[in-house]
């Protein structure tokens, strides 16, 4: 008998720095008539979109087949291509490493425009988000099977995590990370400013929620940090920072 096999739990996203893999000819450039390198058309709107990962933290690869078949090396031509357009990123793979394929089959593959749609263009989703309209989104990250209500406002900066509810009519702003398997209830008021200094020297504060919380409705959430498994009456204002696994209600909530 052979030896045994060893496993060990996985997980399906890193918990350091992500990365990403992105397409060059016809993801962030495009062709009228000759498809010929020199004569890609960009398209600074999907750029705009790569070069927001790379602002975020992500780890950045271009990858190109280019030469896979004539066998010319378009390296040097592609880096200098990538960075004449202004894109940022932190390397690049062009050839046969990459390689000639007609479909990638992975549950991690998607269009440019499923990541970021095209009527919100600088919201990035994850698959099986569900967004109720009219709803206010802009400049943030939704993560995979959340659910946004109608007339919520979600501002830039923000990011909601996995399997997440947002009612209707909750005012997120910017600076503001809720976790996974979180709901906020219906006309929740996030804020990132406590007036403790004067309006020209405005500081955004961050508020941070854990992962497992649930936030009653109409309760006004000061910039704080909310800890895991915590329960929120309605109606609460929340002035200070909430440990885990705590039921909390009331104004100022305890």
């Amino acid at each position: 008998m052979g030896a045994t096999q060893e496993f060990k739990t996985s997980k399906k996203f890193s918990d350091k720095q992500k990365k990403v893999f992105v397409d060059i000819d016809e993801t962030i450039c495009f062709y009228s008539d000759i498809r010929r390198y020199d004569l890609a058309e960009p398209d600074y709107k999907n750029i705009s979109k790569i070069n927001r990962l790379y602002n975020e933290g992500w780890h950045v690869t271009y990858w190109t087949a280019r030469g896979s078949v004539s066998k010319i090396d378009y390296t040097d031509f592609t880096n200098n291509q990538l960075k004449r357009w202004g894109c940022k990123f932190h390397n690049l793979i062009v050839g046969e490493e990459k390689g000639i394929v007609d479909l990638i089959i992975d549950d991690k593959a998607k269009r440019i425009e499923e990541v970021f749609p095209d009527h919100l263009p600088n919201v990035m989703l994850g698959k099986g988000v569900k967004i109720i309209q009219p709803a206010n989104l802009y400049g943030c990250t939704i993560g995979e099977n959340s659910f946004i209500g109608p007339f919520v406002e979600i501002q830039e900066r923000s990011k909601i995590g996995n399997n997440t509810r947002i009612s209707s009519h909750s005012f997120i702003c910017s600076g503001v990370e809720i976790g996974d398997n979180c709901f906020i209830a219906h006309g929740v008021m996030f804020t990132n400013d406590k007036f403790t200094e004067e309006k020209d020297n405005w500081v955004e504060r961050e508020t941070v929620v854990g992962n497992n919380v649930r936030i009653g409705s109409n309760s006004t959430i000061l910039p704080v940090k909310i800890g895991d498994n915590v329960v929120i009456g309605a109606g609460s204002v929340v002035t200070k920072d909430v440990p885990s696994n705590t039921v909390i209600k009331g104004n100022p909530a305890k």
